[in-house]
């Protein structure tokens, strides 16, 4: 499940990565783990950041993540609910 996100998020959408955190933008996905807890999916993930000034990303940091990771996961089929952990490499 790792690979086929980090393929949809780093090739199928890499447009508009680029278009949030500048060229040469990758994330990576730490781990994904399902929470009994809350009943969903956790998904660990780091933002490598391209060329991007340090203002626009602090908006667009966490809904950018959210916007991308959301698509890709409904593309994989899944039906249940996650939760995004995310951190940034500059």
């Amino acid at each position: 499940m790792i690979t086929l996100l980090e393929y949809l998020i780093n090739i199928k959408f890499k447009n508009d990565l680029d278009m949030l955190y500048g060229s040469g933008s990758k994330v990576i996905i730490n781990s994904v783990k399902y929470s009994t807890n809350t009943k969903n999916y956790v998904i660990d993930c780091k933002l490598i950041v391209g060329d991007t000034s340090l203002e626009d990303l602090n908006e667009l940091l966490r809904d950018g993540m959210d916007f991308i990771i959301g698509k890709c996961w409904k593309l994989t089929g899944y039906k249940q609910k996650i939760m995004i952990i995310s951190s940034i490499d500059i």
